[in-house]
């Protein structure tokens, strides 16, 4: 071998070792950077005014993560009140800020309606972040009647309402950490409602609601556990029909009525059904479905489960 050929490979092998040596450093500086985590605590409040006039709401919530919950209570001159919230920590690289929340809105006189927009983008990634606590809280005054859209694209989203409230419509999408919706005592329900979500799973409570005209509920899960849970004694007004659909999970449900409203149960599954019924609802297990005292205030439910499976338990007592 020639003194010139093995000069070239001599700095080549210097160069190489030059260039594996730099990233060596290079990713020792980026680990040792990394470690050096500082905490992360973010919170922002906004306030829509309640001003003469105002009757309804009309909100739109979009989260790009974490969990939406909105209540109601007795605000004291205001409308609404946000407040987004961010809990964890960031290496050296991490955002100091990664919360950007834009709440709007506008009022028509005409109509008496506040329309309010609230937006919360977070922008946090992997291994810079480190996320323990995504939140956007939403208290809407109850007086005012209301109508929820809410949009969670990783995430999920809680809705109570308290006596008083009046839902007049209810749309929720969500994804990871499902959804869970309590329609408390007290409560008129006087629109629809359509529950979608992707992974968490569904749950909604109904405990002793008026009705206003013919109400439908939605309720749509692709895997997770749909699950609802009905108590209504005496007349609710109008009538409910309940859709409860699942691909992947288990549906189960529980209504338990009394008095002056009535109640059918249908079922379809290629997993097992299981039909419970107690206490005047009568099953018919060939056609799968179960039917309660027949009352012109009544409950119309139907469940369909691709491969999950079907528990469904109906009881009515006087």
């Amino acid at each position: 071998m020639s003194s010139k050929s093995m000069r070239g490979r001599r700095i080549l092998s210097t160069h190489l070792a030059a260039a594996v040596l730099i990233v060596a450093v290079m990713l020792m500086l980026a680990s040792a950077m990394s470690l050096q985590v500082r905490s992360l605590e973010v919170s922002e409040s906004y306030i829509v005014p309640l001003e003469e006039g105002i009757e309804e709401v009309r909100l739109d919530v979009v989260a790009s993560r974490g969990e939406v919950d909105v209540g109601f209570a007795d605000l004291d001159g205001d409308a609404v009140i946000v407040t987004a919230s961010l809990h964890g920590t960031a290496s050296m690289f991490g955002s100091d800020i990664p919360l950007n929340t834009t709440v709007t809105y506008d009022i028509d006189a005409m109509s008496g309606v506040v329309n309010v927009s609230a937006i919360m983008d977070v922008d946090a990634p992997w291994p810079y972040h480190m996320l323990e606590k995504v939140r956007f809280e939403i208290d809407i005054d109850r007086s005012l009647a209301t109508h929820i859209d809410i949009t969670v694209v990783t995430g999920g989203a809680i809705v109570r309402t308290v006596e008083g409230s009046n839902i007049t419509g209810l749309n929720i999408d969500a994804t990871s950490l499902g959804s869970v919706v309590a329609l408390n005592n007290g409560t008129i329900l006087s629109g629809d409602v359509h529950i979608r979500t992707a992974t968490g799973g569904t749950k909604l409570y109904w405990n002793n609601l008026t009705v206003s005209g013919d109400r439908l509920v939605t309720m749509e899960e692709s895997s997770g556990v749909l699950r609802a849970m009905i108590d209504q004694t005496g007349s609710m007004e109008g009538t409910v029909t309940l859709l409860g659909k699942s691909i992947g999970g288990p549906v189960s449900l529980d209504m338990e009525l009394r008095g002056d409203v009535g109640g059918s149960v249908e079922a379809t599954s290629r997993g097992d059904i299981k039909m419970d019924c107690q206490d005047g609802f009568r099953c018919h297990d060939g056609t799968r479905a179960s039917s309660g005292h027949p009352a012109a205030s009544s409950f119309h439910v139907r469940l369909e489960s691709t491969v999950g499976g079907i528990e469904a338990r109906g009881r009515w007592t006087p």
